[in-house]
C-alpha cells in the first residue's frame, strides 16, 4: 500500500476523531442547556390544583402583596382577586374550562412577558402561572425595596383616620382600610350608592341606630390610574358646631334686630359686614350702600355727607382724624360723644373683634345729656340758694361722707369739699368741726345722731368766744344735715318789715 494512501487513511481518522469528539461536547451542551431551562422554569413558575374551585395542592408557598387584602389562598376566587386584572377577565369559575381544554392568557401590558395557564383533566383544574424573566441581583433588591415600601404606605394607610376604598376599573373592591370596615353592610352599601353618583365632593347625614345621634360624613372620589379611590371622613363634630354656629348667629342677629344701640361690625379687610336696624334709623344712611358693603373710610364718609359726624374744623386733617379713630378703635380706647348741629348726641365707641375685626355701637344718648343738664340745673340752683343762706349747713349722705356744703360752712371751717377729689368721711367732717367749736360730749351726740337718725340740738362757742347754735336733723334716703349758726347774728338781725299796697 503507498505511503500516500496510509497518511489519507490517518488523516480521515483523525478527522472523524474530532467530529466525533466535537459532537459529543454539542450534544452535551445542549441537553444541559434545556434542562437549565426547564429548571428555571420551575423556578419562575407556580402550579395551583383546584377541585371544583376549592384549591387542594399548590407546588410553592404564596406570599399576598401588601395591600391586596388577601392573607391566604383557599379557592379559586381568592386567587382570581389575587392575579386581579394583569391578564384581562378571568372566568368566574373554573368549571367553565372544559375537559381536556387549555387556555392560555397572556398579560395585559404588552412589556409583560409573564402568561397565565388554565387546564383541566379528569375532573381538576390546573392554573399554572409563569414568567421567564429572571430578575438581576439589582432587580431583587429593588423589588424587596419596593416590597419593605409598599408594606409602610399600606400600613399608613391602613390606619389612616378617614375610611379608604378602592376600586377596579369594573367596580369591583380592590382594597379598603380599618377605618372603612367599621362600617357596617348597610352604611357600606349606603356609602358605595353614593359614590356612583358622586360627581364632586359631597356631604351626607347617616341616620343614628337605634335613635341615637346622627352622623355627618364628607365623601370624596379620587380616579388613581385605571383605580378609583372613595374617602370617606366623619365631620359630625365639625357639622355640629357649625350648626350651633349658624344658631347662634341666628340668635345674635335677632338680639340685634331689637337693640335700641346701632351696631356696624367691619371685617380684617375693613368692610361693613353686620348692620342692625337701628344704625339705619340712627345714622339715615340707605340700605343699599350699606349692603354694598363699604369700606371703613367710605362708610365715615358717608356719615359725614349726612351730617352724623361732627364737622372737622379743618377739613384738611379730616383723613388723618377718620384713621387715628379707627387705630384707637382697634386698640379698644375709642369711645367719644358726638354733638351734632341738629341738638341729637351720639355716644360712639369702638371695640375691636377677633381676627383683626372691629365694631362700631352709635347710641342716642340726647336725652340722657338733656335730663342730666337739667338735673345739673336743679342742683346749681339748690346750690346757689344755700350759698345765700346765713347758716352754714352741711349734708351727710347714706354712705357717710360730705355730698353738700355750702359757702358759709366753707368759711366757718375753712374747708371746700368741691376743690378736691378726696370724699369727707363723718368722722374726719366732725373732727373738724370740733376743732372750730370745742366740745366732745356734743359732737359725739352728733355722730350718735347720724347713726340712729336722731336730732340733737346745743350752743357752742368758738375759740374767740362766739357763740354758734349747732343742730343735727334727719334727711330723706338716710341722710343727714348739720347747720350751724351764729347766735349774735341771729339776735341782731331785725324781722323784714312787710307793706301792703293797697
Amino acid at each position: 500500500m503507498p505511503e500516500t494512501t496510509l497518511i489519507n487513511i490517518f488523516a480521515i481518522a483523525v478527522c472523524a476523531g474530532i467530529f466525533a469528539v466535537f459532537s459529543l461536547w454539542l450534544i452535551t451542551k445542549l441537553v444541559n442547556l434545556r434542562l437549565d431551562t426547564r429548571k428555571k422554569r420551575r423556578q419562575n413558575s407556580v402550579s395551583f390544583l383546584f377541585h371544583r374551585d376549592i384549591l387542594t395542592d399548590l407546588d410553592r408557598k404564596i406570599e399576598a402583596s401588601p395591600g391586596s387584602g388577601i392573607n391566604e389562598i383557599i379557592n379559586w376566587n381568592d386567587l382570581r382577586e389575587w392575579l386581579g386584572t394583569r391578564f384581562g377577565p378571568l372566568p368566574q369559575t373554573l368549571s367553565e374550562i372544559k375537559s381536556g381544554e387549555t387556555l392560555n392568557l397572556e398579560g395585559v401590558n404588552k412589556h409583560d412577558q409573564a402568561g397565565l395557564t388554565l387546564s383541566s383533566l379528569r375532573g381538576a383544574e390546573r392554573v399554572r402561572l409563569f414568567d421567564p424573566q429572571v430578575l438581576s441581583a439589582i432587580g431583587k433588591h429593588r423589588a424587596r425595596c419596593i416590597d419593605t415600601s409598599l408594606s409602610q404606605f399600606v400600613s399608613v394607610l391602613e390606619n389612616a383616620p378617614c375610611a379608604i376604598h378602592v376600586f377596579d376599573p369594573f367596580g369591583k373592591t380592590i382594597w379598603k382600610n380599618a377605618e372603612f370596615s367599621r362600617f357596617t353592610k348597610e352604611e357600606e352599601e349606603a356609602l358605595l350608592e353614593v359614590s356612583k353618583k358622586l360627581s364632586d365632593d359631597t356631604r351626607i347625614r347617616m341616620p343614628g341606630e337605634h335613635k341615637g345621634q346622627d352622623r355627618y360624613f364628607d365623601i370624596q372620589q379620587k380616579n388613581r390610574g385605571e383605580a378609583k379611590v372613595l374617602y370617606v371622613t366623619d365631620v359630625t363634630q365639625i357639622a355640629q358646631a357649625e350648626t350651633a354656629r349658624r344658631d347662634f348667629i341666628q340668635t345674635l342677629t335677632k338680639t340685634f334686630a331689637d337693640l335700641a344701640t346701632g351696631l356696624a361690625v367691619f371685617d380684617h379687610h375693613r368692610r361693613l359686614v353686620l348692620v342692625n336696624p337701628a344704625l339705619l334709623r340712627l345714622t339715615r344712611l340707605p340700605a343699599p350702600f350699606l349692603s354694598s358693603q363699604p369700606p371703613l373710610p367710605q362708610f365715615f364718609d358717608k356719615l359725614r355727607d349726612n351730617k352724623v359726624l361732627p364737622e372737622p374744623k379743618n377739613y384738611g386733617t379730616w383723613r388723618q382724624q377718620v384713621d387715628d379713630m379707627i387705630n384707637t378703635a382697634c386698640d379698644g380706647l375709642y369711645a367719644e360723644d358726638w354733638s351734632l348741629p341738629n341738638g341729637i348726641t351720639y355716644r360712639v365707641t369702638g371695640r375691636p373683634h377677633p381676627n383683626g375685626a372691629v365694631a362700631f355701637l352709635f347710641e342716642d344718648i340726647s336725652d340722657e345729656i338733656s335730663l342730666t343738664r337739667r338735673f345739673r340745673s336743679q342742683i346749681d340752683l339748690r346750690q346757689a340758694a344755700l350759698d345765700r343762706c346765713h347758716q352754714a349747713i352741711a349734708i351727710i349722705g347714706p354712705s357717710n361722707v360730705v355730698v353738700l356744703c355750702n359757702k358759709p360752712c366753707s368759711r366757718l371751717l375753712g374747708i371746700d369739699p368741691d376743690a378736691t377729689f378726696a370724699e369727707i368721711s363723718t368722722q374726719d367732717f366732725l373732727a373738724i368741726c370740733e376743732e372750730k367749736l370745742p366740745n366732745d360730749r356734743f359732737w359725739n351726740d352728733v355722730e350718735s345722731a347720724i347713726i340712729n337718725r336722731t336730732s340733737a340740738l346745743s350752743i357752742l362757742d368758738d375759740k374767740k368766744g362766739r357763740q354758734h347754735q349747732c343742730s343735727v336733723s334727719a334727711l330723706p334716703g338716710n341722710s343727714s344735715m348739720i347747720a350751724m349758726s351764729d347766735v349774735g347774728q341771729v339776735a341782731g338781725r331785725e324781722e323784714p318789715r312787710i307793706s301792703v299796697f293797697s
